[in-house]
């Protein structure tokens, strides 16, 4: 009796045993009905596309160093499967120039991009919560981050040292900055934040930046000072919205966006140089249509909206 449940044990025992299978240039660890990308041939070169799935079973996971110093690559492709880029996954490939990153994946881990010199720009889904420690540390060559609208934090180091660098806007659920995330960006002169302050920031965030580098915050946004992590804090202004209409067009309709306590004054000019106020609106948080139902005086008669202070 006890030799057969020696037998079952180690019967169980292999049959939970991954499974690793080499196809084409990549590494698979098949677990259960799912699988994960573990390694690259160092030899691959040019765009490569992962696919979706191995054997009927999805691809799930990029593993830590799955591609790491993978020298030739120049372009990935991530399937909408994968939910999870591992540290280090494509540390130090030095040659790839961009990535797609797909809405499924919900994690990038600290170091994921570390050292991709020719990197030059990266969106970031509304999957991701968290921009890891280190992510895109050394990127010199990254010019272009679109971060989605769910990431409450970024990291330490997270963009230090991304030398071309020349504007970030960081979204309202951005809660969290860490210690020196884009010290080092020495082309980094427009920074943009489309909410409140972040609750939790370090005094050494923005070091290193060039003379000039300003905050742009939006109207109504708190948190803020006359500076701000060490740079100057300007508010933004919104572009003026200028149409014409002609006296067989009325009425006449104009769209657009408010913010929540904020006041605008729409205008009326027939030459774009003098202007009169003729109506004034109060803001909402939402979109507002002003129709003109009159004919207009001139042969060109134009409008705009402005903020008032």
């Amino acid at each position: 009796m006890k030799h057969t449940r020696s037998i079952i044990l180690i019967l169980l025992c292999v049959a939970f045993v991954p499974l690793i299978v080499n196809a084409d240039q990549l590494t698979y660890d098949i677990e259960g009905k799912t699988v994960t990308v573990i390694d690259c041939d160092e030899s691959a070169s040019g765009e490569l596309v992962i696919p979706s799935s191995y054997n009927g079973m999805p691809v799930i996971s990029i593993d830590s160093y799955a591609f790491s110093s993978c020298i030739s690559l120049t372009s990935v492709t991530i399937p909408d499967s994968v939910t999870r880029i591992g540290s280090f996954a494509f540390g130090y490939c030095s040659s790839l120039k961009s990535v797609m990153i797909p809405d499924s994946v919900s994690s990038i881990e600290q170091y994921a991009f570390w050292d991709c010199s020719n990197l030059m720009s990266v969106t970031i889904p509304d999957s991701v919560t968290s921009i890891e420690n280190m992510t895109f540390r050394n990127c010199s060559n990254l010019k272009s981050v679109l971060i989605g609208n769910k990431v409450t934090s970024i990291g330490r180091w997270a963009f230090k040292d991304c030398l071309n660098l020349t504007n970030i806007k960081i979204p309202d659920s951005v809660t969290s900055i860490g210690s020196m995330a884009f010290s080092g960006c020495i082309s980094l002169k427009d920074i943009t934040f489309l909410g409140n302050a972040p609750s939790s920031i370090v005094s050494d965030v923005f070091k290193n930046l060039p003379i000039g580098a300003t905050i742009t915050v939006t109207a109504g946004a708190t948190g803020f000072g006359e500076t701000y992590g060490g740079l100057p804090v300007q508010i933004l202004k919104k572009k003026l919205l200028i149409k014409s209409f002609n006296n067989h067009a009325a009425p006449f309709s104009l769209t657009f966006e408010t913010q929540l306590d904020s006041t605008y004054k729409i205008e009326a000019s027939h030459d774009l140089k003098e202007w009169g106020e003729i109506s004034e609106v109060q803001g909402t948080g939402s979109s507002f249509k002003f129709i003109e139902r009159r004919k207009a005086l001139f042969p060109k008669q134009y409008y705009r909206v402005k903020m008032k202070e």
